[in-house]
């Protein structure tokens, strides 16, 4: 089972030292300026969202505070609450601003494990093999810790619950067209077909990242990735399943 490493630049965000800006983010603010004090401004807003995500994988939720998120970004208390107005304000768009870079992440890693398919062709067995490893790669990424300790606190949290719900039809709303993109076929199938499938590999392998199991033998890994592949490569099993969602 091969091991897919993510760039130098999304290795150094999954840490919180970054000096990515992601300009067309939905949480990031300009302030009233322009010119360096606007670029200096969203800057720092993305290092402490940067900053909120590394908290939450090195200590989780709970002690996630503005303190420690200061510190971890090495920024003043003054410039974390000029931009955030507490530490409620800050999980909300640290939780949009995850799932934003997880879906850059999916998609990254979408165009280095997956070998793009000409328009027509049917893929391969080795070829959905290797959007199963991609699947399987996506949740053992830093970054998911993160979502899952979001997820668990949403669980009390009212209003971070609804914030976690958006946060997850950002990337419900962006990996769709990518799978497709890996399976360009599946396109004529239904919407809910692709959904079940997309399901099952998503919600396999997003329980073992959850079950923190790190001692778990990669052979039994490798076979659940061929055994969910054989599903997904089965054209009678497909069938089989897009007329039953069309029931």
């Amino acid at each position: 089972m091969s091991k897919t490493t993510p760039p130098s630049s999304e290795r150094s965000r999954s840490t919180g030292s970054t000096g990515v800006v992601r300009k067309n983010s939905r949480v990031l603010t300009t302030v009233r300026a322009s010119g360096k004090q606007a670029e200096k401004s969203l800057v720092t807003q993305t290092v402490i969202l940067e900053a909120v995500i590394k908290c939450l994988i090195d200590k989780g939720y709970a002690k996630t505070t503005m303190e420690l998120v200061a510190k971890c970004g090495k920024v003043s208390r003054g410039a974390m609450m000029h931009h955030f107005s507490s530490r409620a304000d800050v999980i909300e768009k640290a939780a949009i601003y995850l799932a934003e870079r997880r879906l850059e992440e999916f998609e990254h890693l979408a165009r280095t494990i997956v070998p793009p398919l000409p328009p027509g062709t049917e893929p391969q067995l080795s070829h959905t093999l290797k959007a199963m490893e991609l699947v399987r790669t996506y949740y053992s990424l830093p970054s998911f810790a993160a979502a899952h300790e979001l997820l668990m606190a949403a669980r009390t949290d009212k209003k971070l619950a609804k914030v976690v719900r958006r946060a997850q039809d950002i990337l419900n709303d962006g990996i769709a067209p990518i799978i497709l993109r890996v399976f360009p076929f599946w396109a004529d199938k239904s919407s809910d077909l692709l959904l079940l499938l997309t399901d099952i590999a998503h919600f396999t392998f997003r329980g073992v990242a959850m079950s923190h199991m790190d001692d778990l033998d990669p052979e039994r890994i490798s076979r659940m990735e061929r055994l969910l592949a054989l599903v997904a490569h089965d054209k009678a099993a497909i069938e089989a399943l897009d007329l039953a969602s069309q029931a």
